[in-house]
């Protein structure tokens, strides 16, 4: 792969060239523990927009009558859905609990320490153009689209140093915290306008 894709933006003392990497390449390790009862840890969702538990996400469990033999996700590794129905895949990573679990049909990894930063990795793989059309070429299908994580681990992602890394990501997950916050206000604020729109105009 060439280096073309230099960042455009960087934070102030920060001038080594980022690497080019393949995931494969010493970035990540697939976590294959999977449950040994039913019920063993929540049942999570890995969604387009997070990952969630899944009674909450569908206000009801929808998993399969059994889930023995589910993917166990440890806090702060990463899943992603490995069939879509369009040409997006994304890549979360879990923070909501101590371990969850996910169907077997989902890929799970961690990085490897302090070489890449799970959050300036998910950011990337989810965001980049770079990224995104290096996927467009491994997903495999017609009408739904797969992506293995034999696949995963040939594309390339940029590798600057973990230091570095964190500081980007740590600016994201703000970001991230305070559009939460926000639209949570925002929520509030239209509850309220529609509880006096209705009290109004009887």
């Amino acid at each position: 792969m060439n280096n073309d894709n230099k960042p455009q933006i960087r934070f102030k003392g920060y001038n080594e060239a980022w690497e080019q990497r393949k995931l494969g390449d010493g970035l990540i390790k697939e976590y294959e523990e999977r449950t040994t009862k039913e019920n063993q840890y929540p049942v999570l969702s890995s969604t387009m927009s997070g990952i969630y538990f899944q009674s909450e996400y569908f206000n009801q469990e929808v998993s399969t009558i059994t889930n023995k033999g589910y993917k166990v996700v440890p806090l702060n590794f990463v899943t992603y859905r490995s069939m879509s129905d369009t040409d997006v895949f994304h890549f979360n990573v879990q923070n909501i609990v101590e371990k969850g679990i996910v169907s077997p049909a989902y890929p799970v990894f961690s990085t490897v320490s302090n070489v890449t930063n799970n959050y300036f990795l998910t950011y990337q793989m989810n965001e980049s153009a770079y990224f995104y059309k290096q996927l467009q070429v491994a997903k495999e299908g017609g009408t739904r689209y797969a992506l293995s994580y034999t696949k995963l681990c040939k594309l390339y992602v940029y590798n600057p140093s973990y230091i570095e890394q964190r500081k980007i990501a740590n600016l994201f997950m703000t970001l991230d915290d305070l559009i939460t916050l926000h639209q949570q206000k925002l929520d509030k604020y239209k509850e309220i306008k529609q509880f006096l729109l209705g009290k109004m105009f009887v």
